[in-house]
């Protein structure tokens, strides 16, 4: 654990220095709110612990302290308030960036180094050798909309960061000067090929990097570096070229993914050109990327017969960037394997007759192409199972020539049935697509047609998988086998087909799901052509909002579990692929620690996972994080299968106790689900509503084109983001305190306790709801206590909240929440005292747009909406991992 001196020293101590400089700018403009904010921050603080209503906090705080305000200049100072709180927020971000390094142990527990170590101390260094050939962890970007800082203020992050490392005072004073006066918001919303844009700059200057020096370091696990033998028995070239072949030969571990253009689930903004275009983006990055590594390598690489070598890979990728899908260049490089062929033939070269000078950077760069091939991450296609299951009907119902049921209005096994007799009589790609009368279900087959061109430009990973949402059946999984085959796709389908199962039920139902699919002979024959591998993927956060905290995250866990001994059975390799988001509440929270818990009945050989919005900026926003969160990440599937025995299993008894505990919990949860003011109190009294205006995002808040609050179709992301902008954060615990309380009432305290000391895997989920608890705030809202209609309702969150901390604490035998994670704790709350202003202003807008009386200025609704949005944004980037 980090010294949390270090964090005060070098994070808390130092906001305070550069926060005063940045409060005192020499804008005239701001200058006022810049003295006003720290006084209305502590006036905040101290009547909302008083019981005061925000509204009354705003009112009277303007009335006495600024009483010369008029109406306008009233306004005027709240957006100015508001403008601070983002840029402190944006102040305290980089500083904790820059502090990174020195208030995490990079090379402690969870790194490769230490790993290595304990391999090497614990005789599994060949055990660990082995798994590493099939061993990937494959972290997939995805565009979901959670991240509130334009491109422009992330670079202003990047440079302020490596300011405050170097301790440059002028550049920092420049920065934050910049910062001041540069807009935050987007004037509209992103489209899908900004969003992909936008998350390119982490593959161009964090991951390029970093992945490659992480494999090699993989690769030289239990390897010898010849280059430190002593020099009484110093290396020979052929030493150094057999061990440095070795380590190049070895497979990469770290993969990437990417959502960007592939992701169609509810979002009417992404088709099959735009997936051509986002494929073409990454193409074109990543050959640039090669081309001035290999530019660089020429100034050194000028020895005989390696310079000419040099010139002419370098001469070739110029003319692969230049050469178009449509016209080919003779001299371009067809593909990754030629390019890979060229720079082991010179690598060979400078080892065998130039004593390998510089061949490290030349080895970097060969780890770089495998890394990222042609196609710099692989693009997953994913639409909802409805949507797949219209297009295959419109096409289905077309071409049948017996029976007269629809084919929306057919069984599952009836739907298969009918899938394989069309299969049998398709037209051609053009016939099949002027079947399709609308724009969507048209463009689900165009962006399997697209797949197929990317694939021949990009290589064969480029776009190798179609996850389907919301699948409820064999069928939904066969309908993109018949959909390929209608996109044009031959018998040997090149597409890894990827069920999604996100509810409670859709959970339950996975193993029956797939076991169907295993038995049927059409689905048997593709896996067989895939390698016998299945990657199956499990949502969080529609199983949190579906079941609650605690049942999402013990389904899961049974669901892996059940599905990994029916793989098991079958001889099926099973990847699974979680879809994850920044909070607890959506599978976030301490991640690598998730994957260490998962114990040995739970395939871990291959680990994927959605990394999504400010999550990918504040885990993977700089070389130290990224290289220290990949190590963590990495080393927990490798731990989990080297040391096997040292990872236990739950045992029956608290296998049995979980299911209590989860009984207990989704029953509290699904009462407040169910009650009267659940959804009117989200539509009416928090700013669940005005997530469509943020413009962070391309798609609509909720799937489908009905305006009327539903549940089943609001996306996780603001129904999680809703709850958090209330400091109420219902879906990261909420029922676990009854269902801790119930079952120790029954059981006994102590057997809670037990399970918490001996299951990694509790104790994982008892931390991580301790940061959602952390982040609540109920005098925030605890004026809701006396509203006529919603009252009993926020009372009931409150004590939950209450009997939820009151039981982790006895559980976890500490004294306050993340007690034994004081950087954690201490960044939370710095984090919360800075967004607080913000947060009461958004309140006192909602509250004003109910009741124009409490109105301090003669602002409009629009106004106050703006307002709302503002703050918002505030309260996502100071939590980070707030939706």
């Amino acid at each position: 654990m980090s010294d949390l001196s270090t964090f005060e020293t070098e994070v808390a101590r130092t906001y305070q220095l550069y926060n005063g400089l940045f409060l005192g700018l020499p804008f005239r403009e701001v200058r006022n709110a810049g003295i006003t904010l720290p006084l209305f921050a502590r006036y905040c603080a101290e009547r909302l612990e008083a019981g005061a209503h925000p509204a009354r906090i705003v009112a009277d705080f303007i009335n006495d302290r600024l009483p010369e305000l008029d109406d306008a200049g009233r306004v005027d100072l709240m957006f100015r308030l508001l403008q601070f709180v983002e840029r402190q927020i944006v102040l305290f971000d980089a500083l904790e960036d820059a502090a990174f390094p020195k208030i995490h142990d990079m090379t402690g527990p969870g790194s490769i180094r230490e790993l290595a170590e304990r391999l090497t101390t614990g005789g599994r260094v060949a055990a660990a050798r082995s798994f590493l050939d099939d061993y990937r962890v494959r972290i997939v970007l995805t565009a979901h909309p959670t991240q509130f800082y334009r491109d422009d203020v992330l670079a202003i992050v990047t440079d302020l960061t490596a300011a405050v490392e170097r301790g440059d005072a002028n550049s920092i004073y420049d920065l934050l000067l910049q910062m001041g006066k540069t807009r935050f918001r987007n004037s509209q919303k992103p489209t899908p090929v900004e969003e992909a844009e936008s998350l390119l700059w982490y593959l161009e200057n964090v991951f390029y990097d970093t992945i490659p020096l992480l494999q090699r370091d993989l690769a030289r696990i239990g390897s010898p570096d010849p280059d430190d033998a002593p020099l009484s028995d110093s290396p020979t070239a052929g030493m150094v070229a057999s061990a440095a072949a070795a380590e190049l030969d070895r497979p990469p571990v770290v993969e990437l993914g990417f959502w960007p253009g592939g992701d169609r689930d509810g979002n009417p903004y992404v088709t099959s050109e735009v997936t051509l275009r986002v494929a073409e983006t990454l193409r074109q990055s990543i050959l640039a990327l090669y081309r001035a590594d290999v530019d660089a390598l020429a100034r050194r690489l000028t020895f005989p017969d390696v310079g000419e070598r040099i010139e002419a890979i370098a001469r070739r990728l110029r003319s692969t960037l230049s050469a178009s899908a449509s016209t080919p260049t003779d001299d371009a490089y067809p593909g990754e394997d030629e390019l890979m062929a060229d720079l082991r033939a010179l690598h060979e070269v400078l080892v065998r007759d130039h004593l390998g000078l510089f061949r490290e950077r030349l080895e970097i760069l060969i780890h770089k192409v495998a890394s990222f091939g042609f196609r710099f991450a692989s693009i997953d296609l994913r639409q909802d199972s409805r949507v797949l299951e219209a297009a295959v009907g419109s096409i289905v119902d077309a071409l049948r020539t017996r029976g007269d049921t629809p084919y929306g209005e057919m069984t599952p096994a009836e739907q298969i049935d009918a899938m394989v007799d069309a299969s049998g009589q398709l037209p051609g790609v053009d016939a099949v697509l002027e079947l399709l009368d609308e724009e969507v279900p048209r463009d689900t087959v165009q962006a399997l047609v697209a797949a197929r061109q990317i694939q021949l430009r990009n290589g064969a990973a480029a776009v190798h998988r179609h996850v389907i949402s919301n699948t409820r059946s064999a069928a939904d999984v066969l309908s993109v086998w018949f959909l390929a085959r209608c996109a044009g796709h031959d018998d040997r389908i090149d597409l890894d087909i990827v069920p999604l199962f996100e509810t409670i039920g859709d959970l339950h139902a996975s193993t029956r799901v797939m076991e169907q699919l295993y038995d049927d002979p059409r689905y048997a024959a593709h896996l067989s052509d895939r390698g016998g591998a299945q990657t199956i993927m499990l949502g969080f956060s529609d199983g949190t909002k579906d079941g609650g905290y605690v049942t999402a995250n013990w389904e899961i866990f049974k669901a892996k579990r059940r599905l990994t001994a029916q793989a098991s059975r079958r001889h099926v390799r099973l990847t699974f692929f979680d879809g994850r988001g920044g909070p607890p509440a959506r599978g976030g929270g301490n991640t690598h620690r998730f994957y260490r818990s998962m114990g040995r009945s739970v395939a871990s050989s291959r680990i994927h996972l959605t990394i999504q919005g400010q999550t990918i900026s504040s885990k993977y926003g700089t070389t130290s994080a990224a290289r220290f969160n990949l190590e963590q990440l990495v080393t927990a599937g490798l731990d989990a299968n080297t040391f096997h025995d040292r990872h236990r299993d739950l045992t029956d008894e608290e296998s049995a106790l979980m299911d209590e505990l989860s009984t207990h919990a989704a029953d509290a949860y699904t009462r407040l689900k169910h009650h009267q003011s659940f959804l009117p109190y989200l539509k009416e009294r928090t700013p669940l509503a005005y997530y469509g205006k943020t413009n962070i995002a391309s798609r609509p808040t909720q799937r489908g084109s009905d305006d009327e609050l539903s549940l089943d179709r609001l996306r996780a992301i603001p129904f999680v983001g809703a709850w958090s902008q209330m400091k109420q954060n219902v879906p990261g615990y909420y029922g676990f305190g009854a269902a801790l309380e119930a079952v120790s009432q029954s059981r006994g305290a102590a057997v809670v306790r037990r399970l918490y000391d001996e299951s990694l895997f509790f104790r994982t989920l008892v931390d991580n709801a301790m940061q959602s608890l952390s982040k609540t705030y109920f005098p925030l809202t605890a004026y809701l206590a006396d509203d006529p209609r919603y009252g009993e309702f926020w009372t009931l969150i409150r004590d939950e909240a209450e009997r939820t901390r009151r039981m982790l604490l006895e559980v976890s035998g500490q004294t306050r929440l993340l007690g034994a994670e004081p950087d954690i704790r201490r960044s939370i709350r710095t984090r919360e005292e800075i967004v607080l202003p913000a947060l009461v202003l958004q309140q006192y807008a909602l509250a004003a747009i109910a009741d124009p009386a409490l109105r301090v200025a003669d602002e409009g609704a629009e106004t106050l909406e703006r307002i709302i949005v503002k703050s918002m944004a505030a309260a996502v980037n100071a939590s980070r991992n707030a939706v």
